[in-house]
């Protein structure tokens, strides 16, 4: 069941913050890892507030956003040492052809 992957993570430590997108990864190298997100409330936008994002320390980051995978992209984006590929999805999750 699709819902014992939180629960798993939950039991094993894992905190899952709800209602806030990720805006940017902060990483190290020399080991390349991934050390911190940058996250901003959801309401934040909606409202025009102007509110600065939250800086957050991390161990470790589980993409949970879905056939996106846009935690993902933004490190494939930002960070090519990793090696990841994402495939690109249009509107209702059709792939995208790779552009060579």
């Amino acid at each position: 069941m699709i819902a014992d992957s939180p629960a798993g993570a939950i039991d094993a430590g894992a905190k899952i913050i709800l209602g806030i997108a990720v805006e940017d990864v902060t990483y190290r190298e020399k080991p390349t890892r991934i050390v911190g997100i940058v996250v901003q409330w959801d309401p934040v936008p909606l409202t025009g507030l102007q509110v600065d994002k939250l800086g957050v320390k991390v161990r470790a980051v589980i993409d949970y956003t879905g056939h996106d995978a846009e935690v993902t992209a933004m490190d494939a984006r930002k960070i090519p040492e990793l090696n990841l590929t994402v495939p690109r999805r249009g509107r209702c999750g059709h792939l995208k052809p790779k552009i060579l």
